[in-house]
């Protein structure tokens, strides 16, 4: 009688500590789930500013091939963004770039190397590469694209990239709600029991 009672406890214990880790893994994806909802509103709201921040095709000028030449290769410091506790902080880190350089315009195109050594040999080698540039109509900012790159499939390709963006997150969001509404809808249906 005793063993059984013993038995009973430790099954009791076992069912418990399995309904307790359900019970966690349940708060933990929901939590994940909230992040990504904010996460994707988030990217969605950026991706909606970039895209309307876009200069159309008809704002840029193409200017033509430019021959680029290495110059020289040094580190800089690259900044980007970091979320840390529920704060976005700027950090920076060292990348080591190769500057190219048309000389007769002054235009530079700044190509990123995994080290000094690899850039001092492209510098050493004087390999030239071919470079279309834009310029925006009315400022000094320029652009260095592909050769064969148009100012159309360049303003295209760049839409399209904040329409994947947004695309993604609104599908996210489509999910989220719909998993959220229909758990809560189910939640909500009460089942009544009649006992004879």
């Amino acid at each position: 009688m005793a063993t059984d009672v013993i038995k009973l406890r430790k099954e009791q214990r076992a069912a418990i500590g399995t309904a307790g880790v359900l019970r966690s893994l349940r708060n933990i994806v929901k939590v994940i789930s909230i992040m990504g909802a904010v996460i994707s509103l988030i990217v969605i709201f950026f991706a909606v500013k970039g895209y309307y921040s876009l200069p159309s095709a008809d704002d840029y000028v193409d200017k033509g091939i430019y021959t680029f030449m290495p110059s020289r290769t040094y580190t800089m410091q690259e900044k980007y963004k970091i979320k840390i506790s529920r704060s976005w902080q700027e950090r920076s880190r060292s990348v080591n770039v190769v500057e190219y350089r048309a000389h007769k315009d002054g235009y530079r195109h700044l190509v990123k190397v995994d080290s000094k050594t690899d850039g001092q040999n492209l510098v050493r080698e004087h390999v030239a590469i071919q470079r279309k540039i834009f310029s925006l109509k009315n400022t000094k900012d320029f652009i260095t694209v592909g050769s064969e790159e148009t100012t159309v499939n360049y303003t295209n390709r760049a839409r399209l990239k904040y329409i994947l963006f947004f695309s993604a997150s609104a599908f996210y969001l489509c999910v989220f709600g719909g998993l959220y509404y229909f758990k809560n809808r189910k939640a909500k249906q009460t089942v009544t029991i009649v006992s004879r």
